[in-house]
């Protein structure tokens, strides 16, 4: 029992700290002004509307539209690890199959 308690206690003490000093953390890089494309409190950005500037993707969002920009773009000459994949674009068949957990084998 006793060492439940000091266990409860070391760790409120190790959160308090923790805590304090993502707080010094925060007042020393300048807290929510580290976030220059946030809007301020109260405020509504119109995000969902006006793309930040130099931004992809310009007006309102459409999923038909959407483009991805070169984040998502694999590196050049990586090797495709994807057995799948890789057997798709040499323009292979796949096969695949479902199975059913509840089934049994007399079913």
């Amino acid at each position: 029992m006793k060492s439940k308690i000091l266990l409860a206690a070391l760790s409120a003490a190790l959160l308090a700290g923790t805590c304090a000093a993502y707080a010094q953390d925060d007042a020393a890089t300048g807290g929510l002004d580290s976030f220059p494309l946030a809007a301020k409190a109260g405020v509504d950005s119109h995000a969902d509307k006006i793309a930040p500037p130099g931004a992809v993707n310009t007006g309102p969002f459409d999923d038909k539209t959407w483009k991805f920009g070169h984040r998502t773009d694999a590196p050049q000459n990586h090797p495709i690890w994807n057995p799948v994949k890789l057997k798709m674009m040499q323009g292979g068949k796949i096969s695949s199959v479902t199975i059913n957990g509840n089934d049994s084998p007399e079913h």
